[in-house]
């Protein structure tokens, strides 16, 4: 699977280290507001897809899934966007900043339905609150 990351922050280091053991997964390209930012980022790990066109990045035929580790406030629309792409989806917490981004990202979900098994292909983090998944 090629994996994208959006986000350039220690917690994206610590997804790609743990990515480091999976042979299943190749960390494809990075995602940065700023390109400069995603090419120092990118050039720790050898990923040389580095974007800062976040249609660009989504559009890519070869990305799989995202892992979006941005900042809080990008995570609804990002999500919605990716998976508007057909891209399966991980993100990080909090998934949203209220009830209504969090419903809206399920609904997106719901509609773009990938997985073989008949899941969605948005994965709330597993530290997700209790709380949280009630609110949704």
């Amino acid at each position: 699977m090629n994996l994208g990351i959006i986000g350039t922050n220690f917690i994206s280091d610590r997804l790609i280290e743990a990515c480091a053991d999976l042979s299943q997964i190749t960390i494809h390209s990075i995602y940065s507001r700023k390109m400069t930012t995603g090419t120092e980022f990118g050039a720790k790990y050898g990923v040389t897809r580095i974007y800062d066109d976040l249609e660009a990045f989504l559009s890519d035929p070869e990305l799989d899934a995202v892992y979006i580790a941005s900042p809080n406030y990008c995570h609804c629309s990002q999500t919605i966007a990716a998976l508007n792409h057909g891209k399966h989806v991980l993100v990080e917490k909090p998934a949203a900043s209220n009830k209504t981004e969090l419903n809206q990202m399920i609904a997106a979900a719901e509609k773009k339905t990938r997985c073989p098994d008949g899941g969605n292909a948005f994965g709330l983090h597993s530290r997700l609150s209790v709380g949280e998944r009630a609110a949704a």
